[in-house]
């Protein structure tokens, strides 16, 4: 049973060439760390064309394709990784830190236990400086800005503002 030069090619994962008296035929597979990603298939109505030279350019052309294809599997499973791991991280240490706080404003906790809690408090504080890092690695590799927020007096907004700006702000004394 013919499979045909693409069948051919992905079965044997050699590189194969049909020529007819009509047209050329080459079929490079598509591998990645010995794994079959898949055929890059060429056609020529000429039957003089795709010779050695073509053939050689065509396999660099499929490694460079199986590559970048690797490399966007990569990419995703990468992705897929990170996400589940903010995710499996964030969900318990948000319980954790609530946790803690309610243990701090407890009244009669014994000296000892207070500084253990303070103890725990300040490596759960850690690790979700952490998260919230990888988070923002993540977000930077996307494109996306990561977001901070933090409470600023507007007071001293507006005179940073007017600072950078250049504007002397003596004459806007009383203000509000």
């Amino acid at each position: 049973e013919d499979q045909g030069v693409i069948g051919r090619a992905f079965a044997t994962g050699l590189t194969q060439l049909d020529a007819d008296v009509q047209r050329r035929e080459l079929a490079v597979p598509l591998r990645r760390n010995g794994r079959m990603l898949g055929v890059l298939n060429l056609e020529s109505a000429d039957a003089g064309a795709l010779g050695p030279e073509e053939v050689r350019l065509a396999e660099s052309l499929a490694e460079a394709i199986s590559l970048g294809l690797e490399n966007a599997r990569l990419e995703r499973a990468r992705d897929e990784v990170t996400h589940l791991m903010v995710h499996d991280l964030r969900t318990p240490m948000v319980s954790i830190t609530g946790a803690l706080d309610l243990l701090q404003q407890s009244p009669g906790l014994a000296p000892k236990d207070q500084a253990l809690v303070e103890m725990a408090s300040r490596n759960a504080g850690r690790q979700n400086v952490l998260i919230d890092q990888i988070l923002d690695i993540w977000q930077l590799e996307e494109g996306i800005p990561p977001e901070r927020r933090t409470s600023v007096p507007l007071a001293m907004l507006v005179s940073e503002a007017l600072r950078l700006a250049g504007v002397d702000g003596a004459h806007l004394d009383g203000i509000a």
